[in-house]
């Protein structure tokens, strides 16, 4: 909610992720591993565009072994319903096709597949350009007997493009120090302006897991609250 407050979030990002793509029932294809890679565009914080590609590498035919390889390209939109959170569920809509060797998707000579899909998936944002994502769709084949294709993926994305600096929770903080400039939202003893200066989390105590707080690691100790054990 306070990220919504801050434009200057990053807008452009690239995706690798690693998944399984499953045939609907029917397809002479049986699932297999599936690479994917993703690029796309925030237009605000609820609404973005991306395009994919995705190689199943070797996809195994039922009655005729390994070595099929697909190749799958798209396009689609994503609706994130609660905006920028650390949390980021969302749905996606589109379109997509799928390419083999002939026979693959049904009929002569039939080396291809697609149409619209639909899907859902999370995001978790560790920081303001890293977060892991997670995937599952569905697509219609138009026209095939096969009927759908199904594929899950996890990945790691980075964020780039936007014109503020410092992470999330720094940039958050600096919102809400506008209101009050002694506020401690996770009472470490760093106020949230200087969780915004440090790059930490104003909303944990313990940004970076190494059993001080915050605040004890720069008034006390003067360590880093970003590096574990120093």
């Amino acid at each position: 909610q306070l990220k919504q407050e801050n434009d200057d979030f990053d807008h452009w990002y690239l995706e690798a992720a690693v998944g399984m793509l499953m045939p609907g029932c029917g397809n002479e294809l049986k699932r297999g591993l599936n690479l994917v890679g993703r690029g796309g565009y925030n237009f605000n914080e609820h609404f973005g565009l991306e395009v994919e590609g995705q190689i199943a590498p070797n996809m195994t035919m039922r009655h005729q072994g390994g070595g099929q390889k697909i190749r799958g390209f798209g396009v689609q939109g994503l609706w994130h319903p609660f905006g920028y959170e650390r949390f980021d569920p969302f749905l996606s809509f589109g379109a997509g096709t799928y390419f083999g060797s002939n026979h693959v998707f049904g009929g002569d000579d039939r080396s291809w597949g697609g149409g619209p899909r639909v899907g859902l998936g999370a995001m978790y944002h560790m920081t303001d350009h890293w977060a892991l994502r997670g995937d599952a769709r569905a697509t219609m084949l138009i026209d095939d007997p096969v009927g759908m294709m199904f594929d899950w993926d996890v990945g790691v994305v980075y964020s780039f493009g936007g014109s503020g600096s410092g992470d999330k929770a720094g940039a958050g903080a600096g919102v809400v120090a506008m209101a009050d400039p002694n506020l401690d939202s996770d009472s470490d003893g760093l106020i949230d302006t200087d969780e915004a200066k440090y790059g930490t989390d104003p909303h944990d105590p313990d940004t970076d897991k190494d059993g001080l707080k915050d605040g004890e690691e720069v008034h006390t100790y003067h360590t880093d609250p970003l590096k574990r054990d120093t």
